[in-house]
């Protein structure tokens, strides 16, 4: 783990989401997936520890009222069974964007995804889960 993650509540291998900020007022939702060989945390950040999603985006005036987040995990593709592992990860992330997104109005306040490289795949496997109930059925939020 890098030096500049120490003192996080984070898992070595940066699977699942965690919540980077919460404003007080939230009235949207950013989640981050990143992409082929990264992780939830490193994707996002500088050689100098700073992380765009973390230390950046709260500070301006439009995000303040933002709840920040990003989403791990393994994203090593040299395995052949990484077409059945993009279903897996979508339907993760869907499971993991139900437990975050509990309250009816966490539930109804729009979500930004950002995505990276594989991360976009990722992305769209959920968009089109959630828009067309693709034998995904975790697809609530």
């Amino acid at each position: 783990m890098k030096s500049y993650w120490k003192g996080w509540a984070v898992e070595d291998n940066f699977n699942g989401i965690t919540i980077l900020y919460e404003g007080l007022d939230a009235k949207f939702d950013i989640c981050a997936v990143h992409g082929q060989g990264g992780n939830a945390m490193d994707t996002w950040t500088a050689d100098n520890g700073q992380m765009w999603l973390r230390d950046l985006l709260p500070e301006h005036e439009k995000f303040k009222n933002s709840r920040i987040m990003t989403f791990g995990y393994d994203s090593d593709v040299t395995d052949r069974s990484t077409v059945m592992e993009l279903e897996n990860w979508a339907e993760t992330l869907l499971r993991s964007l139900n437990e975050v997104r509990t309250g009816g109005e966490e539930k109804t306040r729009p979500l930004l995804l950002v995505s990276h490289s594989l991360g976009g795949l990722v992305v769209r496997k959920v968009y089109f889960a959630r828009n067309n109930e693709y034998s995904v059925t975790h697809a609530d939020f």
